[in-house]
């Protein structure tokens, strides 16, 4: 039984006690749900703060456009009691002019102390917060003035202004702007002010105005009738019956028949009204923030009356925004033409393109085709070059055996000649060649021989008397020649030796020499005569023949 009883306590009890930790705030408006410009308010203040953590919005409508009366204010001062007794607001937005009077005339009674931000209130003046305190908010206030002079700029003979508002507490506000500002047009302007009427006779008067003439819609939510109509049921009968353009002062009606003008956008209003409601709840007191004076309109228009009226677009002022931007006909079909010449040059300018690639494919593969052949081809004659040069230096390589068999083989069997051989460079006179039995017969060595010439060995007229009778007779008989002479080396015991001698001429200034000696003394002279003639004629023979040789080969080279 306790746990029933205490379930039905907790459903019994608000449920905004819930969220006493968040930010709550309570957006009032004047109007209903589903009229644009309270809709655009909402969305504006919305847009804002959600942004915020742990921020709740609560949102009541007075629907005063379709029912006020003098016990409206009492009425929704009971509804809200009884709905919000138990919550703490941290902000009030109201939103235009309705709602704003009652929360002058209520707040203490309903939200004592909670700070409020007013947004949409029609021509604001200061004076209208006497008396109150936290409280700040944004002016809204159409711009009559400048709507007006686009009019004459963009229809320059006009010469009769027609103003259209209703008897709410708006329209009232808007009768005294007009009725200001009427004395400040041009003479020649005449003006009408239709207000206190019933919707068909402001149709029938709409359709029977001049040419010359242009209406300016302001609000006109009930005729004199009382007989309401939706903000966009009006201006689109209005707009129905005109044969003149219509201007506005406010966003919700772009769309619904007006040509456009410097409009007042709900949306703007809501986004400013929350701006500056975030400024408080971060802890900056309302009546420190000043009051924005100035209204945030925007011009703004509707592409299917421009055209209609013929009006350019080069002929508004800049950055205007512009809805229904419809292309006509004639600039479809032009758009479309172009669009086809476009796409109609891009393929064959593909194609173009497609067929060049192809050619300068056929040719790249020609090309490289024939490099492809000549590396093959250059590939083959190194590789035959090659071979040749392996075969030239392996038979070179042979050669070169060959001949160092054959020059060991001879250096062999001239060191181990019963004779004494040498030979010397016949231009400079050296020692080239010295053989074991040089060495015997001397007594000097190789090494103390070559590289020396005679003068290093005999007496000093012997050289140069063998010089000069070796170059008598290579003058009288050039080719080979053979010489024998007895001679007496320098420095040592006297010793007889027998020269024979033989000279090869290759040329007149290069000639290469060898000499055979036979050592012999006084006693051995006699006896051995006759055998050595014949032995020196035979080693003699035979030392020609191993050098001529040597020649052949390459083994003595004749300079």
């Amino acid at each position: 039984m306790r746990i029933i009883i205490l379930l039905i306590a907790l459903f019994l009890i608000p449920a905004t006690r819930h969220f006493a930790h968040a930010e709550n705030i309570l957006i009032l408006n004047s109007y209903h749900l589903g009229y644009k410009w309270s809709d655009d308010i909402i969305d504006g203040i919305r847009s804002v703060m959600e942004k915020r953590k742990n921020t709740l919005l609560f949102t009541e409508f007075m629907d005063t456009k379709r029912i006020f009366d003098d016990n409206t204010f009492f009425r929704f001062v009971r509804y809200l009691q009884e709905k919000y007794c138990d919550t703490q607001f941290d902000l009030i937005i109201t939103s235009d002019d309705n709602a704003f009077n009652f929360i002058k005339s209520f707040r203490k009674k309903l939200f004592p102390g909670v700070p409020v931000v007013f947004c949409g209130v029609n021509y604001f003046k200061k004076s209208e917060l006497t008396g109150m305190k936290n409280i700040t908010g944004i002016n809204e206030s159409a711009d009559f003035q400048a709507t007006l002079q686009l009019i004459f700029k963009l229809h320059p003979n006009t010469n009769l202004i027609i103003f259209i508002c209703d008897q709410t507490p708006t329209g009232n506000k808007i009768f005294q702007e007009i009725n200001s500002l009427i004395p400040s047009l041009p003479s020649r302007i005449k003006t009408m002010v239709l207000n206190d009427i019933k919707m068909t006779d402001l149709l029938n008067k709409i359709v029977r105005l001049p040419k010359d003439s242009v209406i300016y819609f302001t609000t006109f939510f009930q005729d004199n009738t009382k007989t309401f109509y939706e903000y966009h049921e009006s201006i689109a009968l209005i707009a129905e019956h005109a044969k003149v353009p219509i201007y506005g002062a406010w966003d919700i009606h772009l769309g619904h028949g007006i040509v456009g003008g410097k409009l007042t956008c709900g949306s703007f209003q809501g986004e400013a009204a929350a701006i500056l409601g975030t400024r408080i709840l971060e802890g900056e007191p309302a009546d420190t923030i000043p009051m924005i004076e100035k209204s945030p309109n925007r011009y703004m228009f509707d592409m299917d009356q421009l055209q209609r009226f013929h009006i350019r677009v080069t002929q508004l002022p800049e950055s205007s925004k512009i809805i229904h931007p419809t292309i006509h006909f004639n600039h479809i079909f032009i758009m479309t033409v172009l669009g086809i010449g476009f796409l109609s040059f891009v393929i064959l300018f593909l194609i173009v393109s497609n067929i060049k690639r192809k050619i300068a494919e056929k040719k790249l593969k020609v090309t490289l085709d024939h490099l492809e052949q000549r590396v093959i081809d250059r590939t083959e004659e190194v590789t035959l070059t090659n071979d040749r040069l392996n075969q030239e230096l392996e038979e070179r390589n042979r050669t070169e055996r060959a001949l160092k068999h054959s020059h060991h083989f001879l250096e062999t069997l001239i060191d181990n000649l019963p004779v004494a051989v040498f030979t010397k460079d016949a231009k400079t006179g050296t020692f080239t060649l010295w053989n074991k039995q040089c060495e015997r017969l001397y007594g000097l060595t190789a090494d103390q021989v070559l590289g020396k010439n005679d003068y290093d060995f005999f007496q000093r007229n012997r050289p140069t008397l063998l010089k000069k009778m070796i170059i008598l007779h290579l003058i009288n008989a050039p080719g080979l020649i053979s010489l024998k002479k007895k001679l007496i080396l320098m420095g040592k015991d006297k010793k007889l030796f027998i020269l024979s001698k033989r000279l090869f001429l290759m040329k007149i200034t290069c000639l290469y020499s060898y000499c055979a000696f036979l050592k012999i003394s006084q006693s051995e002279k006699r006896q051995r005569k006759n055998f050595a003639n014949t032995r020196n004629s035979f080693a003699m023979s035979l030392i020609q023949i191993l050098i001529s040789f040597l020649l052949k080969i390459g083994m003595i080279n004749l300079c």
